[in-house]
């Protein structure tokens, strides 16, 4: 979703905002906000958030809203500030950063495009904030050779939040950096914040965050692909060298009891070398390292709820995989899913149909309640419903042929019978270039509803869902 309307989307869905939501996307918007809110008096609430998408104003309208901050804004109670384009937008006169940095009452913070103005807003600002979600401009458009605190601050939501740390609870960012060179940790402590979700982030030095968010419950993280280029080379060398001092840092200076979720990639999750149990883990494909990874992040985390996503069939179709699923890391896993990625490449090493057997017999040491599997397909090639072209003319490979007569129905019994718990199932298909989405369950439905596979299914039409069948 995205990032911008995450915290007003949630609002609107619970009630909270309605239309007590402003956005200005203009600088006439500007001035006729300003004048229609000249006169606010104390404890007036004529909205409850504010989101700016203007970009830079015209010198008029900039003094107009420099002006409505310093006075009338101070008056009313509004909770969210949304700043898309901020370097824009503050850059249009020197002082509307600070006079951001007044409004005291605010709760929830977005800034968008962050770069040298959003961080002279953030140094001056000391509003009780509960929850920041910060997305910085690209690190070459990130000029601040000027900025006596870059290198104290720069692009680290750990030190630029600092003014927040006695109210924070929930942290947002993309593209910031959390490298510290000097130490093994930073003097901030954010002792509320539960949710912190870093994406596109630097490799991770797990003791920074176990240090900066000590009662963590739930971490999104990953870090850029082309960042595991160089630990990669040389037998994935430098890789194995990070996860091992992350470890020795952590049995050295502690780490978490547990996590409640972590949502990462598998090359992120290798590196964090996480020495705690979390409850639900959801696990994204997105390096082709060594193939004991995936072990290994398991057996350090030990997950009840395990989400495998975007992985190859052949993958998990191999010998590894199926030698995995018969061993200690696993044994405490309640509810599986997995989505494949089915393109070209599935089938290389095996005829896909094979692939697939492969992959449940693998399965059938588990003792899981419930088990949720998503075929996405993701085959080169025009769309049926974008060619306009007849199914029959459409050329498919044989594994698009394969998954087009696939029976859900079918795949599910057998999942459900191999399985050696017997659990409760739902498959889904989606992405074919020929078959339109479609899904089979099998089981106590009340418990498959639990499953992500499931909603998913919900969202595309395919299941009524408990709650439907019950009106």
């Amino acid at each position: 979703m995205d990032a911008i309307f995450k915290r007003l989307q949630s609002l609107r869905s619970s009630g909270g905002l309605g239309d007590r939501f402003v956005k200005l996307q203009s600088s006439k918007d500007i001035l006729r906000f300003t004048s229609k809110h000249a006169k606010a008096a104390p404890g007036d609430a004529p909205f409850d958030a504010l989101h700016f998408a203007t970009g830079p104003l015209t010198p008029r309208a900039a003094a107009a809203l420099e002006g409505f901050l310093l006075v009338p804004a101070r008056n009313i109670d509004f909770t969210d500030l949304v700043i898309e384009s901020p370097e824009k937008l503050l850059g249009s006169s020197p002082g509307l950063a600070t006079a951001f940095a007044g409004l005291t009452g605010l709760t929830h913070l977005e800034l968008l495009g962050a770069g040298q103005h959003s961080r002279c807003l953030l140094r001056a600002m000391h509003a009780q904030l509960s929850s920041v979600n910060l997305v910085m401009v690209p690190l070459e458009e990130d000029v601040d050779e000027d900025d006596e605190g870059w290198e104290a601050t720069g692009r680290n939501p750990i030190t630029l939040l600092e003014n927040f740390q006695d109210t924070l609870e929930s942290v947002d960012c993309e593209g910031t950096e959390t490298l510290c060179v000097t130490d093994l940790a930073y003097p901030q402590v954010y002792p509320k914040v539960d949710q912190v979700s870093l994406e596109g982030v630097d490799p991770p030095i797990t003791t920074h965050y176990v240090h900066a968010f000590p009662h963590l419950s739930a971490l999104t993280i990953s870090t850029k692909t082309e960042e595991f280029v160089e630990l990669l080379g040389n037998g994935a060398k430098q890789l194995h060298q990070r996860r091992q001092l992350n470890i020795i840092e952590q049995r050295a200076c502690g780490s978490w009891q547990s996590l409640d979720f972590c949502d990462t990639t598998l090359g992120t999750l290798y590196v964090l070398g996480l020495q705690c149990p979390v409850r639900d883990l959801r696990i994204i494909h997105d390096i082709l390292g060594p193939t004991e990874m995936l072990g290994r992040v398991l057996m350090d985390t030990r997950p009840t709820l395990l989400a495998l996503q975007e992985f190859p069939l052949d993958m998990l179709s191999g010998p590894a995989f199926a030698s995995l699923m018969q061993g200690t890391a696993v044994r405490q896993v309640k509810t599986l899913e997995i989505t494949l990625v089915l393109d070209e490449n599935s089938g290389k090493d095996m005829a896909i149909g094979a692939a697939f057997g492969a992959l449940i017999n693998a399965l059938k040491p588990l003792e899981i309640q419930c088990l949720g599997v998503s075929l996405l397909c993701n085959f080169r090639g025009p769309y049926l419903r974008e060619s306009q072209a007849p199914a029959a003319h459409v050329a498919l490979s044989s594994a698009e042929t394969f998954l087009q007569d696939l029976n859900l129905d079918t795949l599910a019994g057998r999942l459900r019978t191999a399985v050696r718990s017997f659990p409760n199932v739902v498959v889904l298909v989606f992405g074919h270039r020929t078959r339109a989405p479609a899904a089979a369950t099998v089981g106590d439905e009340r418990k498959n509803a639990q499953l992500r596979t499931y909603k998913m299914a919900e969202l595309y039409g395919l299941i009524s869902g408990i709650a439907a069948r019950r009106v």
